[in-house]
């Protein structure tokens, strides 16, 4: 009889030994979810802030080529204009003859 209460008792400590250790692998579990969770998070706002950081990069640049663009034409534009003051008769015939080189290859 002692043996088989010995045999009772140990199957419970065996029991309660098993419960802890299912109690402390569900914790650990859990925690590995929240550290999951966290880097997942981190990660994503990484990302963002280096999206950010890139479209920010990108449309500074994209800003700066129109100014860029935008003053080259204007500069053209202002030696075009010199070019037909200081040459009032050859513009107009140049235009004149632009023109009729349109007209014949528009028939």
């Amino acid at each position: 009889m002692a043996t088989a209460e010995k045999t009772v008792n140990d199957a419970g400590k065996q029991m309660d030994a098993v419960k802890a250790d299912m109690d402390a692998i569900r914790s650990d579990l859990k925690s590995l979810m929240d550290d999951v969770s966290s880097l997942r998070s981190a990660a994503t706002s990484e990302a963002k802030a280096q999206l950010d950081e890139r479209m920010a990069d990108i449309s500074a640049r994209a800003t700066k080529a129109r100014k860029d663009m935008s003053a080259a034409a204007s500069e053209q534009a202002d030696t075009a204009r010199k070019v037909v003051q200081d040459n009032p008769i050859a513009s107009v015939a140049a235009a004149f003859g632009l023109g009729l080189l349109a007209a014949r290859l528009l028939k």
